[in-house]
C-alpha cells in the first residue's frame, strides 16, 4: 500500500512539473480574482473606519437641530430629555474668506462657547487650541490651508453678510463634522480646498453684537437614543417652544457622512460587482483548464483502474496539483490585495480629502477569500475528476473525446468547399472532431474578453451620465448667496458681461412624512415655464405652475415608500402642507427636491427672496468668476465645469480598479489560449508527428496550430461584445439603484481597446504549443510509434 502511494505522488508531481505552466495559469486567474476580492473590500472597510475613528475621538455630534438665529438666552434647556448626554448652543453661518492675494473662497463658519462640551471637537494639527482671550484667532481647516498654503500666524480677512473681521490663523486642524468640504452647498461634491471652514470662539461675533447669536444645537446621545428616532423628535419639540426650528438631523445627514455613505455605497455595491463578474469567469476559466487537464490524462487513469489501484488512491493523487494551485493563487492574491488596498483607499482619500487611512487587510476578506479559494478550487476540480472516476477502466482507456462524427451534413460541405486550402480545412476538421472542446474555448474567451469589455463601457457610461446629468442644464455657473436676498438686487448680476439669463434659486430645508416614515430634504424653487435645469426623469412629469406638486430624487422615494401621484406631508419649521409627488429623478445630490418656485416661496415663507441664482454665461471666464465672488452677500459661485470634472475626479478610484480588472481579463484570454492550445495540440500530437513525417515541414505544422487557434481566438473576440454588454447592464443597474441612474452607453473604443491587445497576443499564446510540438525529435517519435 505504501509503495502504490508512493508512487501515485511520484507520479502526480511528475505530471504538476510537466504540467507547471498551466497549473500557474490557473492558479494566476484565481489569485488575482482572489486578491482583487480581498483588497477592494479592505480599502472600503478602510475609509469607513478612519471616518469611525474620528467620529469617536473627535466626539462627532448625534444629532443637530437647527433654527431661526436667536439669542442664547432664548435656548431651552435639553439636558432632560433622556439619552441626551451632552448638548451645546453655537453659531454656524456662511461666509467669504479673503486671502493675502486677494483670493476669496466661501467659507463654513462655526462661532462655538468655550470652553466646550466635548461634541464635535477639533483636533489641532498645527499651532494650538482656540483662546476665549483671543476671540479674532480661529482655527482653519487642513485641506484649504494644505491646498492654498496657509499657515499659522497668517492674517485673514473673514466676510460674513455686512461685516468683515480681520482674523489671525491660530491653528489648522480636522473636526468630524468638516472631514470633506464641499465646492458648493447647492451640489454634493467636495472639492479639496474650494471651501474653508473656520473655527471661532463664539465671542467673535456676540461681541459685536451686544448678545450671544446662535443657531445650532449639537447633542451627544446615548448609543440607544441615538437610533431612536422619537429621541430626535423630542429635541425638535423641545426646541419648537421657543425657537423657529428648521429642521432636526440626525449624523447620518451630515454631509461628510452622507457622501462618504453614498459614493462609499455605491462603490460597496458596484466594484464588488465588477469583482463577482471577474470571480466567476475565473471560476469558470479555472473550471475549463482543469477539465481539459483530467481529460488529456484520462487514459492513463483508465490504466492505472485496470492495474488495481484504487479509486479514492487516485483521487487522493490528483489532489496533489490541486493543493499546488491554491498554495501558489493564495502567493498571488496577497500581493494583489495589498496592492489594490493601497491604490483605491490612498487615491480615494486624496482625491476627496479624507485623512489618510491605516492600511490593513481586512480579516473577514482575507477569511472569505482562502475558504473561498479552497471552495472554488474543489469546484472547479470535483466534476471533471468525478467523471472519469465514475467510468469503467475500459471505457477511461478508449478516449472518447476525440470521436469522429464528420457525418454530418453541414461539416462535411463545410470540409468539402474548404478542400483546396489544406491550412485551412485541417485546423477547422480539428475544431470540428472535438466540437465540444472548441465550443468550451471560444466560451471562455468570449466571457473573458467579454468581461473586460464590460468595464469598459461601464467607465463610458458613467462618465456619460455624469455629463448628461450636468450638460442637459443650460446653466453654466452656480451662485450660492451668504444670506437671502430680495429679487430687485439682481440687476448688478445682469450687467456681468456675456450673461444671457438668470434663474432665481430658492433652497430650503424641510422635512416629508409618508408611510410612517420622515426624510429631511433640500426642496428647490424652479421656474415651470423655462427653467435652466434638466433633472433626469425616472417616472412622471416636472409640476407645473399650478401643481401643488413635488419632484423627488429615486432614493428619498425609495426611503419613503412613495411612488408618482402618493401625497406625502411637507413640514417647513411649524408649517404642514400635503403635497403630491409628480415625478421621480436621478441626480447626483441625494435627498435633493424639486418643486414650482412660487411654491416653495409659500411653503418656506420666503416671498420675493432668493438664496442664489443660476446664470447662463457661456464660458466664464476667470475674472467674470472673480467679478461674481466680488459681489455684494455672494457666498459661493461655482462653475459647472468644475463639478462635473469633479465627479469625474471622485470616481477615478472606481475607474483604477476596472482598468486593473480589464488588464486581468486580458491576460486571463492569453492563459486561456495558451492553455488550450497546449492541450488540444497535446491530444493530437500523433497526428501533427504524421504530417511531419510525411514531410510537413515544422513551420507548416506550426502554422496549422497557430490557424487553429486563431479562429478560436476570432470566434471567441466576435462573441464578446454581446456578452460584454449583458454584463454592463448588470453592473450600470447596481450602480443605478446605489446613486444615480446610468444606462448602457457602447462605442467601439470599449470594443476595440481590450479586443485589439488580444488579438494582437493571439499569435504568441500560440508559441507553447508549437513548440511542444516541433521539439520533439522525429527519430524519437518513429521508435515510440508516437504517430497517427
Amino acid at each position: 500500500m505504501q509503495t502504490s502511494r508512493s508512487t501515485l505522488l511520484t507520479r502526480a508531481r511528475r505530471d504538476a512539473r510537466a504540467l507547471r505552466l498551466r497549473l500557474l495559469g490557473i492558479a494566476a486567474i484565481l489569485g488575482m480574482a482572489v486578491g482583487m476580492y480581498v483588497g477592494v473590500n479592505s480599502a472600503i472597510q478602510a475609509l469607513h473606519g478612519t471616518q469611525d475613528t474620528y467620529y469617536r475621538a473627535l466626539r462627532m455630534a448625534d444629532a443637530e437641530v437647527r433654527f431661526v438665529p436667536d439669542d442664547l438666552a432664548n435656548v431651552p434647556d435639553f439636558s432632560g430629555i433622556p439619552g441626551v448626554q451632552a448638548w451645546e448652543a453655537r453659531l454656524t453661518a456662511p461666509g467669504q474668506l479673503v486671502l493675502p492675494d486677494g483670493e476669496i473662497f466661501p467659507t463654513a463658519v462655526v462661532a462655538q462657547p468655550l470652553p466646550a462640551a466635548g461634541i464635535n471637537e477639533v483636533e489641532v494639527n498645527e499651532g494650538t487650541p482656540l483662546d476665549p482671550a483671543q476671540p479674532d484667532a480661529v482655527l482653519l481647516d487642513r485641506n484649504f490651508a494644505s491646498s492654498h498654503g496657509v499657515a499659522v500666524g497668517d492674517r485673514l480677512t473673514l466676510r460674513m453678510g455686512n461685516a468683515e473681521y480681520a482674523l489671525t490663523v491660530r491653528g489648522i486642524g480636522v473636526s468630524p463634522e468638516y472631514l470633506i468640504a464641499p465646492a458648493s452647498p447647492s451640489f454634493f461634491v467636495p472639492v479639496k480646498g474650494s471651501m474653508a471652514v473656520v473655527w471661532a470662539p463664539i465671542r467673535m461675533v456676540a461681541d459685536r453684537l451686544g448678545f450671544t447669536l446662535v443657531n445650532s444645537a449639537v447633542f451627544r446621545l446615548t448609543p440607544e437614543a441615538a437610533a431612536d428616532p422619537q429621541v430626535l423628535q423630542a429635541l425638535s419639540q423641545r426646541a419648537e417652544g421657543t425657537l423657529g426650528v428648521q429642521e432636526a438631523l440626525p449624523r447620518s445627514e451630515n454631509l461628510g457622512h452622507m457622501f462618504l455613505d453614498v459614493d462609499l455605497g455605491a462603490f460597496s455595491v458596484f466594484v464588488p460587482a465588477v469583482i463577482v463578474v471577474f470571480l466567476l469567469t475565473a471560476l469558470t476559466v479555472g473550471f475549463f483548464l482543469i477539465y481539459r487537464w483530467v481529460q488529456a490524462q484520462r487514459q492513463t487513469l483508465g490504466l492505472l483502474l485496470a492495474l488495481g489501484y484504487g479509486r479514492w488512491r487516485l483521487l487522493a493523487a490528483q489532489l496533489y496539483p490541486l493543493a499546488l494551485i491554491a498554495g501558489a493563487a493564495l502567493l498571488i492574491a496577497i500581493p494583489v490585495s495589498v496592492a489594490v488596498l493601497a491604490d483605491f483607499a490612498l487615491t480615494f482619500a486624496n482625491t476627496v480629502g479624507l485623512p489618510s487611512p491605516r492600511l490593513a487587510i481586512d480579516p473577514t476578506a482575507a477569511l472569505h477569500g482562502v475558504f473561498g479559494l479552497m471552495a472554488a478550487v474543489a469546484a472547479m476540480a470535483a466534476w471533471p475528476l468525478a467523471s472519469v472516476l465514475r467510468l469503467s477502466p475500459a471505457a477511461a482507456i478508449r478516449n472518447g473525446a476525440s470521436s469522429d462524427r464528420d457525418g454530418a451534413r453541414w461539416r462535411t460541405r463545410l470540409l468539402h468547399g474548404l478542400r483546396h486550402r489544406p491550412l485551412v480545412v485541417y485546423p477547422v476538421r480539428n475544431v470540428i472532431r472535438t466540437l465540444h472542446i472548441g465550443a468550451m474555448t471560444t466560451a471562455a474567451v468570449a466571457l473573458a474578453i467579454g468581461v473586460s469589455i464590460s468595464y469598459f463601457i461601464a467607465i463610458g457610461s458613467f462618465n456619460t451620465a455624469i455629463v448628461k446629468n450636468f450638460e442637459d442644464d443650460r446653466w453654466s455657473v452656480s451662485v450660492d448667496f451668504l444670506l437671502p436676498v430680495w429679487q430687485d438686487e439682481l440687476g448688478r448680476f445682469r450687467d456681468t458681461p456675456g450673461v444671457r439669463r438668470i434663474e432665481e434659486v430658492l433652497q430650503g430645508p424641510v422635512r416629508l412624512e409618508a408611510n410612517g416614515r420622515v426624510q429631511p430634504v433640500t426642496v428647490t424653487g424652479y421656474d415651470p415655464d423655462n427653467t435652466l435645469r434638466r433633472p433626469t426623469l425616472l417616472r412622471g412629469t416636472l409640476p407645473g405652475g399650478g401643481d401643488n406638486a413635488i419632484a423627488l430624487e429615486h432614493k428619498t422615494a425609495r426611503a419613503l415608500g412613495v411612488e408618482v401621484g402618493a401625497p406625502v406631508r411637507l413640514v417647513s419649521e411649524d408649517r404642514r402642507f400635503e403635497v403630491r409627488v409628480a415625478a421621480i429623478y436621478s441626480g447626483v445630490v441625494p435627498n435633493l427636491a424639486y418643486a414650482p418656485l412660487e411654491r416653495v416661496r409659500g411653503w418656506l415663507d420666503m416671498p420675493e427672496q432668493l438664496t442664489g441664482i443660476l446664470l447662463d454665461l457661456p464660458d466664464p471666464s476667470a475674472e467674470t468668476l472673480r467679478h461674481l465672488k466680488r459681489q455684494p452677500l455672494v457666498g459661493g459661485v461655482t462653475p459647472k465645469s468644475l463639478t462635473v470634472d469633479q465627479v469625474k475626479k471622485t470616481s477615478s478610484e472606481e475607474v483604477e480598479i476596472i482598468y486593473v480588472a480589464a488588464a486581468f481579463s486580458i491576460i486571463v484570454c492569453v492563459i486561456i489560449l495558451i492553455a488550450s492550445g497546449t492541450f488540444t495540440v497535446g491530444e493530437r500530437r500523433e497526428q501533427y508527428t504524421t504530417l511531419r513525417t510525411i514531410g510537413f515541414a515544422d513551420r507548416t505544422v506550426g502554422t496549422l496550430v497557430l490557424i487553429e487557434l486563431l479562429l478560436l481566438g476570432v470566434l471567441g473576440a466576435a462573441l464578446a461584445p454581446a456578452v460584454g454588454y449583458a454584463i454592463a447592464s448588470y453592473l450600470l443597474s447596481t450602480l443605478s439603484a446605489a446613486w444615480f441612474q446610468v444606462d448602457p452607453h457602447v462605442g467601439w473604443f470599449d470594443i476595440l481597446l481590450p479586443t485589439i491587445p488580444l488579438l494582437t497576443l493571439l499569435p504568441l499564446s500560440a508559441l507553447p504549443p508549437i513548440r511542444s510540438v516541433v521539439r520533439v525529435p522525429l527519430v524519437t517519435a518513429l521508435k515510440q510509434r508516437n504517430y497517427g
